[in-house]
């Protein structure tokens, strides 16, 4: 299977891998809180496996020019490969949009998330710009151009705690994602810095108040609860009250992004 942040560009799958290293600057504040959470149960080490998913078929209107998808996460393995929680596959690819819960993988001596730590993680794509962004706790760590004239093909399977190598199928053991899910939610177009600073600002809320985030929600949360959980997901409750924390660890070795194309 593949791995990164993928995307098919008209023809074109282009994938982003990404050495998130450094400090990162302007983290939002993060407030400490006691409080309990609904999430989605991914089991491991043990009990990890194949088949433990989430899968629908999703219909993402108005995202042909821009996609936003933002969660809070937490992951129970460490990075000996990249394990994929979001899976987005359209007849064009399978691999349309696939986030993973680790962003430093290509290189050990970089700093990585802390397992068993939540963070909030947004990914965002705007195909009139031609930008790809990642914003983690708020601080933008990366802003990377895409190809000028992509685009999103708005109707396929979306799996979670799976990577797709096909539609649906093709899962791998070795990118199979343990952890837990919150508030996931997608969107219809880029987000604004601030708008994911307020989304980050307070620990594992579910605080889509913005008018402006309502107007653009086109996968919500409560949605995605109501999918079936195969093997042994699980919709669990889970304590989010972790003093607020720096995501990667501070490096000098600075920031790195490699960009592939393939040939369909």
């Amino acid at each position: 299977g593949s791995s990164g942040i993928n995307a098919e560009y008209g023809g074109l799958t282009v994938i982003l891998l990404v050495l998130l290293v450094g400090q990162l600057k302007g983290q939002v504040e993060v407030t400490k809180s006691q409080h309990i959470v609904s999430t989605l149960d991914f089991p491991g080490p043990e009990g990890l496996s194949i088949s433990n998913y989430v899968m629908f078929n999703v219909e993402f209107p108005g995202a042909e020019s821009g996609i936003s998808v933002c969660t809070w996460f937490r992951k129970y393995l460490d990075s000996t490969s990249p394990h994929v929680f979001f899976s987005y596959a359209t007849t064009r690819t399978p691999n349309e949009i696939a986030l993973p819960d680790d962003l430093s993988y290509l290189d050990p001596n970089i700093g990585q998330f802390t397992t068993y730590t939540w963070y909030h993680y947004c990914c965002t794509l705007d195909f009139n710009s031609s930008l790809l962004d990642v914003v983690i706790n708020g601080a933008q760590v990366l802003e990377s151009p895409i190809p000028e004239g992509s685009s999103l093909k708005t109707s396929g399977t979306l799996v979670l705690g799976q990577e797709q190598d096909a539609i649906g199928n093709d899962f791998d053991l070795t990118q199979a994602f343990a952890g837990q899910l919150h508030d996931l939610n997608v969107y219809n177009r880029r987000l604004m810095l601030d708008e994911i600073g307020a989304l980050a600002s307070e620990r594992c809320g579910e605080n889509i108040t913005q008018a402006s985030l309502e107007e653009s929600l086109i996968l919500s949360w409560s949605e995605i609860l109501q999918q079936a959980q195969h093997g042994q997901v699980s919709l669990a409750q889970s304590e989010c009250t972790e003093e607020p924390r720096d995501l990667i660890q501070p490096s000098d070795r600075g920031t790195h992004v490699e960009v592939r194309f393939y040939e369909n």
